[in-house]
């Protein structure tokens, strides 16, 4: 059982969760049973901590004392269960696809996740977002990062290296309402921007066209809740 902090495997742990570490390693790490069983699934598990003895054939699991739970753990109520994880390489053909412009909010990161895997989505894209293995991210995608590409890079690039995809922005202004629109018959990407200034001018000019949700007495939603409405509006 390791009772310290300063064990290399525990300290391993620890370092996973700096980005720059996630990043040159190629590795995350998750907490709870929940995300350890999607992880399992998709096969990415790399080594298992857990303050209870079990076995996961062909996987190491490592005992911890409650001690050292507690000191890494991310949440007030510990569950005691603890993996690394390597980050899948994205190989399949994107069809349906989120890109995400800025989004700076952790919850609203793993939110969008989760409605993109819900409603068929298959790739996200992110641009200057939070990032999609952090802990708030992870916990609030409810384990969608398993079942989605997951792609970090410049949206105008991708816009520009894929005509045959249509491009939807969201927008206030100059956009049609989304009610009056289909859902495209092709490839297709939705624009979600920041959560304070929305979706750039540059790649808004570069769109297919633009929707709006019509709204009554207030200006504007939330963008989880957005582009939650919005792909389920194209699924």
């Amino acid at each position: 059982m390791i009772t310290s902090l300063e064990n290399e495997r525990i300290k391993e742990y620890i370092k996973l969760k700096n980005k720059k570490e996630r990043d040159s390693s190629r590795q995350f790490v998750i907490e709870g049973p929940h995300l350890l069983a999607m992880a399992l699934e998709s096969k990415s598990v790399v080594l298992i901590f857990s303050t209870s003895p079990f076995e996961i054939p062909d996987i190491e699991t490592v005992l911890i004392s409650e001690t050292v739970s507690k000191k890494i753990s991310d949440v007030d109520s510990p569950q005691g269960i603890y993996a690394i994880c390597r980050k899948c390489v994205p190989k399949k053909e994107i069809h349906k696809l989120l890109l995400l412009d800025h989004i700076q909010d952790p919850g609203n990161m793993g939110a969008l996740l989760r409605s993109a895997l819900a409603f068929g989505f298959d790739t996200v894209l992110s641009e200057h977002s939070a990032d999609y293995y952090q802990s708030k991210v992870l916990r609030s995608s409810q384990g969608a990062i398993f079942n989605l590409q997951l792609i970090e890079g410049s949206i105008e690039e991708f816009i520009h290296q894929h005509a045959d995809f249509t491009i939807i922005g969201t927008a206030l202004e100059h956009c049609v309402p989304l009610q009056f629109t289909k859902k495209p018959n092709q490839k297709f990407a939705i624009i979600l921007g920041n959560e304070g200034s929305g979706v750039q001018a540059t790649y808004l000019a570069q769109t297919t066209y633009n929707v709006t949700i019509e709204m009554s007495s207030i200006e504007s939603l939330n963008v989880a809740i957005a582009g939650s409405i919005i792909m389920y509006y194209y699924q």
